[in-house]
């Protein structure tokens, strides 16, 4: 058979090996059989005629439109509400003099206390029997929670549960000290959680109750990038986790080392209670399912409800995992997620495990959750019609003021995590865009309503559609919107064209005109994908809500989102702290409840629109400066993205100078390309460049221009080229944020033709 070298057509992705191919890059051609193959790894690749045969296959016998898009069944199950209870903190202020715990539990849990991310009198660590009930005594009044410790962590150890006397109390020690005699037990006020968040770097896991996530019921994950902010890999070294050295000289061999995970707690009532930071195994899956080879499946494990309602079967369960055999065993997670305990023992094992379907015997099984996975526009799509249909958020009472913090918090999450979202998951991505623009729509139609009083030679006649606002609260007009979607776009083109009258004060005018087109062009983008299902437009997607998160956190010293969320939110989310996940991850999973039914209507509707049409162009330069006060008072105090101490009530804005800032500010994006491709729209000859390592692939770039200001974007780093660049870019200095938030970047090497790390070819430059 003839092999020769050419050159791809199409952009795709080697399922074999995870490279990604874009147009032009070299593969392998087989002549004979007329077959291609990857030149990296030699694994068969799909022609776009199978590629395109394939996807019909699939979509036969679906609902079809001429041209629209069609929608498969959801790619996650519906999963069960979970009733909010009361948060109850109680025994504030008492000292039982703890000692230095001797359990990494222990040891994360005070190291969570000193620096203010959990206060002490919600967790006392007791080292000996006499120290729990005394404990338990102290929390005295109030419902009471007991948790195990090891010495060393481990998944699936002794049960967590309330106790309710003193001799329960003595049973869970006893337990604790049979299963590791250097054992503690932490004993807690009850947080009646509706949810439960379990974070390690690249994905977040969700769960109702106090241990859904943990326990694997009925929960659901989120892929997120795997890097996370310096001061968390700080506070996980203080807890006793140990981390991978970032300089591979430093790694000692035959040293198991471990990743950082931190669990929360959370109701309609309270933000985010941090209640853990232990160490667990490396790696990160990147879907639902993983299986780290090929297999033939011999033996299946079940692992559903009956099994994890059985208390000693989680315990058993790490010794159980021991004996199965690689390659051969799979476990089927029932509800589960790849954070939870079944998950976790079964990879440190090799064993495969499945979430989203029950393998049978004999079947055989591709390669899963090990490589970057390409977006599936699919996904993203039933993502967003789950978004659109949930959760309310239109009450006005403290518990959804809490809600549409967190519903904020999951929108901007898209841009920044959005990447990692391939494949089923991307069904969160989709649920982000949703938010986004719900949220989006509330906030423009809030501001237009000053159109009557603030905008000289307003003439309703000619933007009719901002005529609901008239005489309207702001309150009253997010209680007409933000549940309804389709009202808040029915106006969205006469609430833009509004802006770009002549408003006085501090009002309305260009900064909100720019907003608005932001908006229209995601939901253009979004209409767009609907009507034609593809990667390009999921990337369109990607794109657009980049530019509105971006318009949202540099507006100045108040986001145009400040009245659902205070902007420290923002910055925690820019910084890549673990808590804004946590915070975001109750709202990704009550999104994925909403029926099939109600997306469907909403498909149907969609697909009759076309994007709206301003008639009007975007304002150009930097018009995002915005001067009204913030009004969510949002209090979090915790570690800021360079170990200092966050206390920040969200006082009244007094602007001032950002160190690391650009001169003229953030000017532009160029969304995201692929490495060695040249950016479009780079306004002006690029003088600087920096990066940082937004996930394992991904670089977040920011390019400062000589007509001033800085344009930034996403580089996706191929395969071969990733160990390289990541440790060039750990070498290069250190420099902060252009855009002033205080995030570190690395300095790039900017030629006229190339923009380099190392040696390392990052981006063309046109000449």
């Amino acid at each position: 058979m003839a092999y020769k070298s050419i050159s791809a057509q199409y952009q795709g992705h080697c399922k074999a090996c995870g490279l990604g191919i874009a147009v032009g890059d070299s593969i392998v051609y087989e002549t004979l059989h007329k077959k291609a193959y990857c030149s990296t790894c030699g694994a068969a690749l799909q022609t776009k005629a199978v590629a395109d045969a394939l996807k019909a296959k699939a979509l036969a016998g679906l609902k079809t439109k001429t041209t629209k898009a069609t929608v498969p069944p959801p790619p996650v199950q519906t999963y069960h509400a979970h009733t909010p209870k009361p948060v109850v903190f109680g025994a504030q202020g008492f000292n039982l003099g703890q000692g230095a715990a001797k359990t990494q539990k222990g040891k994360g849990i005070q190291v969570l206390q000193a620096h203010g991310l959990l206060p002490k009198a919600m967790a006392i660590v007791c080292q000996t029997e006499g120290e729990a009930v005394a404990a338990f005594q102290a929390l005295g009044g109030k419902r009471r929670f007991a948790r195990p410790a090891p010495t060393s962590p481990r998944h699936g150890f002794v049960d967590s549960r309330e106790v309710t006397t003193e001799e329960e109390v003595r049973m869970v020690w006893a337990e604790t000290r049979a299963a590791d005699p250097l054992g503690e037990v932490i004993l807690m006020p009850l947080v009646e959680a509706e949810f439960n968040c379990v974070w390690r770097p690249g994905l977040l896991a969700i769960g109702p109750g106090h241990d859904g996530a943990t326990a694997g019921h009925d929960s659901i994950s989120v892929f997120l990038n795997e890097a996370y902010s310096k001061a968390w890999k700080d506070l996980a070294l203080k807890a006793g986790v140990k981390l991978r050295p970032e300089d591979p000289s430093e790694v000692q061999a035959g040293q198991e080392y471990q990743t950082p995970f931190i669990e929360s707690v959370s109701n309609r009532e309270t933000e985010v209670v941090i209640t853990q930071v232990r160490g667990g195994s490396e790696g990160c899956p990147s879907e639902p399912d993983w299986v780290p080879a090929p297999m033939t499946v011999g033996a299946v494990i079940v692992k559903d409800g009956s099994v994890k309602a059985d208390p000693q079967a989680m315990l058993a369960w790490e010794e159980e995992a021991k004996h199965l055999k690689p390659g051969y065993h799979i476990v089927y997670d029932e509800g589960g997620n790849q954070g939870d305990h079944w998950t976790v023992h079964a990879q440190l094992n090799g064993i495969a495990v499945v979430t989203t379907f029950k393998p049978q015997v004999g079947q055989q099984l591709p390669k899963m959750g090990v490589d970057l996975v390409p977006f599936e526009p699919q996904a993203v799509i039933w993502g967003f019609l789950g978004g659109l249909g949930g959760p309310s958020l239109k009450a006005e009472t403290p518990a959804n003021r809490m809600l549409r913090t967190r519903a904020t918090v999951a929108a901007i999450m898209g841009t920044h995590h959005g990447m990692r979202m391939g494949g089923d998951a991307g069904v969160h991505l989709g649920a982000s865009v949703a938010l986004f623009l719900r949220l989006g729509q509330a906030a423009v139609w809030g501001e237009a309503r000053h159109a009557f009083s603030h905008c000289s030679g307003f003439n309703v006649a000619t933007v009719p559609g901002i005529k609901p606002c008239q005489g309207k609260s702001r309150q009253q007009i997010f209680t007409s919107v933000l549940d309804d979607w389709q009202k808040g776009r029915a106006g969205l083109r006469d609430v833009t064209r509004c802006f770009h009258g002549k408003w006085s004060g501090s009002f309305g005018g260009k900064a909100w005109a720019a907003i608005s087109h932001s908006i229209v062009a995601l939901d253009a983008a979004m209409v767009d994908l609907v009507n034609l299902p593809s990667q390009t437009n999921v990337v369109k997607v990607m794109q657009a809500l980049t530019t509105a998160v971006n318009l949202a956190h540099n507006g100045g010293g108040s986001c145009f989102l400040n009245k659902f969320c205070g902007t420290e939110w923002f910055d925690l989310a820019a910084a890549l702290d673990p808590r804004a996940a946590c915070m975001a991850g109750p709202v990704w999973y009550q999104a994925a409840q909403t029926g099939a039914d109600t997306r469907m209507a909403f498909l149907v509707a969609i697909e009759g629109m076309e994007p709206i049409d301003v008639g009007m162009k975007a304002p150009e330069g930097n018009v995002l400066e915005l001067h009204t006060q913030p009004e969510a008072q949002t209090k979090l105090k915790g570690v800021g993205s360079h170990g200092s101490i966050l206390d920040i009530p969200n006082p009244v804005y007094v602007p001032k100078p950002k160190p690391g800032a650009v001169a003229g500010g953030k000017v532009g994006s160029f969304g995201t390309v692929d490495q060695h491709e040249i950016p479009e729209g780079i306004p002006g000859v690029p003088v600087k460049a920096q990066a940082k390592a937004d996930g394992h692939h991904t670089f977040h770039m920011q390019i400062e221009v000589s007509s001033g200001g800085y344009v930034s974007g996403e580089v996706v780093i191929k395969d071969r080229h990733i160990q390289a660049a990541l440790q060039a870019l750990q070498a290069a200095p250190e420099v902060g944020s252009m855009g002033g938030s205080g995030v570190t970047y690395h300095l790039l090497d900017v030629a006229p033709t190339a923009i380099t790390i190392g040696g390392v070819h990052i981006l063309g430059l046109t000449v």
